[in-house]
């Protein structure tokens, strides 16, 4: 019994992992269907600890939902620029006295757009905001986008419309906040040498952020059959490696093979990150990476 108590406090403990609650049910009733035909004591002693491991895991508490409050605190990330406003993805942090406690909760925050480019929400910034704080829901449009499923997949369960008094508190940036950083730079530059239609291609076929596309050279795309040309994909990347190495084999009198093609694979793996790790992105920097190995071997 005392063995058995303590394998329920072990799950109890690695609950923290969040397992599925329908494939812990499946399988605590698998087990409770297999001790009916089980016979020999050590494989009965096995299934009752594995059943009690489970009925462990399963009760451990969880999350509570998100509570609306006055002022919520987020840190900024993955923001993509709109028209009109901004989207980000925020992570929640709580107030405790004088201190900012992060929780596991992340927020699609919905913020308005600042005139002034200096003062732009970047990667990162952590804010205070006050705002309204709602469950995401899909529309019940037959053929219309799951948008609850889309953030769900993400972990994602809120969205929160933030009024215009945000105030900046500091700056939080990671690796990957530096990343998203200078793509924004780079949107920016589109935006300041190129016309409106003509930044919003340049942004999707070169950084696969198509936010900035019109609706009628989506409609064009479309009407053409050739909309998938405005993602990111491995043709991209083919023809981005193969300007890349042509480049590159211009210094191969100072510059040994094997270091351009370490350069190659370095670069367009920062370009994967940059355009948000497309699995077509990935899949097509992958082989190349592969393909260069080969050489080396």
């Amino acid at each position: 019994m005392g063995l058995a108590l303590c394998v329920y406090l072990l799950g109890l403990i690695t609950g923290s992992y969040e397992w599925n609650l329908t494939l812990q049910l499946v399988i605590i009733f698998t087990v409770l269907i297999l001790q009916i035909f089980v016979r020999g004591s050590y494989a009965f002693i096995a299934i009752i600890l594995f059943t009690f491991y489970s009925l462990g895991n399963l009760s451990r508490p969880m999350e509570t939902p998100l509570k609306p409050q006055e002022i919520y605190y987020f840190r900024l990330s993955n923001i993509k620029q709109y028209p009109k406003h901004i989207q980000a993805y925020g992570k929640q942090y709580l107030r405790k006295k004088a201190h900012l406690i992060p929780t596991k909760h992340f927020v699609v925050c919905t913020l308005p757009k600042s005139p002034n480019p200096n003062k732009a929400c970047q990667p990162g910034d952590l804010i205070a905001a006050c705002g309204e704080m709602t469950r995401i829901r899909s529309d019940k449009n037959p053929g219309s986008f799951d948008v609850e499923t889309f953030y769900r997949s993400k972990g994602i369960l809120y969205r929160c419309y933030i009024r215009d008094d945000v105030t900046l508190i500091g700056q939080q940036p990671d690796w990957q906040d530096n990343v998203e950083h200078f793509r924004q730079q780079l949107s920016i530059l589109f935006d300041r040498d190129l016309a409106e239609g003509e930044s919003g291609l340049a942004k999707a076929l070169l950084l696969g952020d198509g936010s900035s596309v019109d609706s009628n050279s989506k409609a064009a795309f479309s009407a053409t059959g050739a909309i998938h040309v405005l993602a990111v994909s491995g043709m991209h990347v083919a023809l981005f490696a193969e300007i890349l190495l042509l480049l590159m084999g211009l210094f191969h009198r100072f510059i040994q093979k094997r270091t351009i093609q370490i350069i190659c694979i370095v670069i367009l793996w920062y370009y994967a990150i940059l355009t948000g790790l497309s699995p077509s992105v990935v899949r097509s920097v992958t082989m190349f990476t592969i393909l260069q190995i080969e050489q080396f071997l």
